[in-house]
């Protein structure tokens, strides 16, 4: 006589809500036919619908999720980044019995793993200018928290479901706001994370540019360096030679400090520069020009006008110099608003008699 027949068991694996364990329910996954007779089923303690415990790590090598290892006595489980590790668990057997006394058996592995929140992956900070003095409606995508447990897939990472505040499409006021983010599995365990939104408040000035054109012409902008203003000039250095070969300017990042050098290196007046003391900003600058960017002046908040120069402007025929500032403030601005210079931007061209110099400067206020 033919025995009943059971379709594959697949091993169970679920985490628990606390350290207690996790009752489990597999007669659904039992599936057993018998051409012939009726048939009884039993399946060894505990049995489903039990309290099964939390397995711990064991020994075991693993290939595969969801697979038993090859002591039959552990199950291959991936956490959130998909490394795998082998995890005690329970081992249920289950006979079919028909009417005639034929009998078939399988055995599968339930596996609790222990309570895991979920973990986040990397969140950038956001950055956007204001569309009022109100501030700006910020879209963002949620990020993206990965669970080792998670329902999308019971023996490997899936995501987790995420929900965040202030939410995406909110108005953000002007400046730097917490967006705190919760990331909650199946079982309702949590993690959270954290990114800000910043909202700028800029007016950007028109280039102030040489005569030059023969050469290759290089723009360059460092809007999204500064942040938009999140980190405040410190430092303002310029390659000096007949005219200014290159300007670079340092955005202070709390500790850290960003900066990098727009042109070319080498002029016989070296490097000049300015520096600012901790809550000076500046207010003006002038900008000196003929082929190419003689000179920058800088004004601030407590100093009066400083000038960068070059041999050119020091002792040259007269080069014409451009005030640059915003004339009134953007219209984001809340009222009583001062401006000051958050990034620079611009132009060098690289020719083959004079190698690279400036071509032209704007400024972001």
């Amino acid at each position: 006589m033919t025995p009943p027949s059971f379709a594959p068991i697949p091993n169970v694996v679920l985490e628990a809500a606390d350290d207690t364990g996790r009752v489990v329910s597999f007669s659904d996954k039992l599936n057993v036919s018998d051409l012939v007779s009726s048939f009884n089923m039993a399946c060894s303690s505990p049995p489903s619908g039990s309290l099964f415990p939390v397995g711990e790590p064991t020994l075991g090598t693993c290939t595969t999720a969801g697979a038993s290892t090859a002591s039959g006595t552990a199950t291959c489980v991936a956490d959130a980044d998909g490394m795998l590790a082998a995890i005690e668990s329970t081992v249920v057997t289950c006979t079919a019995t028909d009417a005639f006394g034929n009998k078939a058996t399988r055995s599968f592995t339930v596996t609790v793993v222990k309570p895991t929140p979920p973990v986040f992956m990397p969140i950038a900070d956001l950055v956007v200018d204001a569309e009022d003095p109100s501030g700006a409606v910020v879209t963002y995508a949620l990020p993206t928290a990965m669970d080792a447990m998670s329902p999308t897939n019971a023996t490997g990472p899936g995501t987790a479901t995420v929900s965040c505040f202030p939410t995406t499409g909110s108005k953000f006021a002007i400046g730097t706001t917490v967006v705190l983010c919760t990331a909650s599995d199946a079982e309702g365990i949590q993690a959270t994370a954290t990114f800000t939104v910043t909202v700028t408040c800029t007016w950007t000035s028109p280039l102030v540019s040489g005569t030059a054109t023969a050469g290759t012409i290089a723009p360059f902008d460092e809007t999204a360096l500064a942040a938009g203003g999140l980190y405040p000039i410190t430092r303002v250095q310029v390659d000096a030679g007949e005219y200014l070969n290159a300007i670079r300017v340092t955005y202070q990042q709390g500790s850290a400090a960003a900066a990098s050098w727009n042109g070319g290196l080498g002029g016989a007046l070296g490097t000049p520069e300015v520096v600012l003391e901790p809550g000076e900003v500046i207010t003006r600058v002038l900008v000196g020009h003929d082929s190419y960017i003689a000179s920058l002046g800088l004004e601030t908040n407590t100093r009066t006008l400083r000038t960068l120069a070059s041999s050119r402007a020091q002792s040259g025929p007269a080069i014409t110099t451009t005030p640059i500032g915003p004339t009134s403030p953007p219209t984001c601005a809340p009222p009583g608003s001062n401006a000051r210079l958050v990034a620079v931007k611009g132009q060098t061209i690289a020719t083959a008699n004079t190698g690279t110099m400036l071509l032209a400067l704007g400024f972001v206020w």
